[in-house]
């Protein structure tokens, strides 16, 4: 692999032959690099909020492996790819992947569109992406979905659910924390944040959390919430609570099925007392 230096950039690779699908593959990452440039991203991203629906924009990477992120392209060259190379530093310098070396990376593209961020890892696809307009359509589909979405009451939960799902997640992971906003999208979902009663629910959690840290289930470290050991009682107690409750509910239960059944055993002896009864009385 070679990266042609621009400024500051030193790598180095064996030269190789271009076969017809590296020549396919160097074809579809400059289209796809000049597409993105039509679309550059600006200085600062805005990731969320009322500002994000200005976003409209491209990012495309060419990358070593699957999971790095090493280059990102800006422009095209004669010769190559122009773009910020990010070393082991993780401090962008100017560069220049050269045509023959594309071949050889990795393609992956990212899309900052409204609110919306969509991705993929195949050159031919952005480009379809981009000339079949299907961003648009993802929005509208978005759209739709936060419609219904919005239509559905958000029911609340108790204190002692949120204890149990603290304890469950604490079970997977140690380290498990949460905000109380962050609480409410891992039972809502991420679709919560644009419903008309996010800030409602929001205040809800907010204040349930804080309950549970004034009875020293869990543990506030900034915004962040943690379960404590004091929880475990606390559900242990809950669980017996409803163990005698369900106990009672069946006992209720069978007094109710004696009882019926005292009544079916005792109505037609009693029916015939009375027509024996009647009929001395006659």
């Amino acid at each position: 692999m070679w990266i042609a230096e621009n400024k500051a950039c030193h790598v180095s690779a064996l030269f190789v032959e271009w076969s017809v699908s590296d020549r396919l593959k160097i074809f579809l990452y400059r289209w796809a690099v000049s597409i993105a440039g039509t679309k550059q991203p600006p200085t600062e991203i805005i990731r969320g909020g009322e500002e994000s629906y200005s976003n409209d924009f491209y990012l495309v990477r060419l990358k070593l492996s699957p999971s790095s992120r090493e280059f990102r392209a800006k422009s095209l060259l004669p010769e190559g790819v122009e773009g910020i190379w990010f070393g082991q530093d993780h401090v962008g310098h100017e560069a220049v992947v050269p045509n023959w070396a594309l071949p050889e990376m990795y393609f992956a593209w990212e899309h900052f569109y409204r609110s919306l961020f969509i991705d993929g890892v195949s050159a031919f696809r952005f480009v379809l992406y981009h000339f079949t307009g299907y961003a648009r359509y993802i929005r509208w589909r978005e759209t739709f979905y936060q419609f219904a979405y919005n239509r559905k009451r958000l029911a609340r939960r108790d204190r002692i659910t949120i204890l149990r799902y603290f304890f469950q997640e604490y079970v997977k992971d140690n380290r498990f924390s949460v905000t109380a906003a962050g609480l409410a999208a891992r039972l809502y979902g991420t679709r919560w944040v644009l419903h008309p009663k996010h800030d409602e629910s929001h205040a809800y959690y907010r204040l349930l959390l804080n309950s549970l840290v004034q009875s020293g289930d869990i543990i506030r470290q900034h915004d962040r919430f943690f379960i404590d050991a004091q929880a475990l009682e606390t559900i242990a107690a809950a669980d017996e609570s409803d163990r005698r409750h369900r106990d009672n509910i069946w006992y209720q239960r069978i007094l109710a099925a004696l009882t019926f059944g005292l009544i079916l055993v005792g109505a037609p002896q009693a029916f015939f007392n009375g027509m024996a009864a009647l009929q001395r009385c006659c």
